[in-house]
């Protein structure tokens, strides 16, 4: 996970597509499966809750997006990567 503070952060409005948001859903759910080793319902139960609670959300600036959950930054990409993976046709992630 990159350390550094992100350069202008945004928070509220991310800006992303719904591809793109979709996308970065995968990652994170992903990632939190693996680094709990989990199944991919339970980690979309507990992404899920934080959810239901107000405790995850999207940040990001110009040059990469982050999804933090309970204050802590899980997932961090470069939105251009997010942006050409999301929109080159790939098959749907659900």
């Amino acid at each position: 996970m990159d350390s550094e503070p992100l350069a202008h952060p945004v928070w509220g409005r991310s800006g992303l597509t719904d591809a793109e948001r979709s996308l970065l859903a995968y990652v994170t759910l992903r990632h939190v499966a693996d680094e709990l080793a989990i199944s991919d319902q339970e980690a979309a139960d507990l992404l899920d809750s934080y959810a239901e609670t107000g405790d995850s959300l999207i940040v990001g600036d110009r040059l990469v997006v982050a999804v933090v959950v309970d204050g802590r930054e899980l997932v961090r990409v470069d939105r251009a990567w997010l942006r050409a993976v999301a929109h080159r046709g790939a098959p749907s992630l659900n």
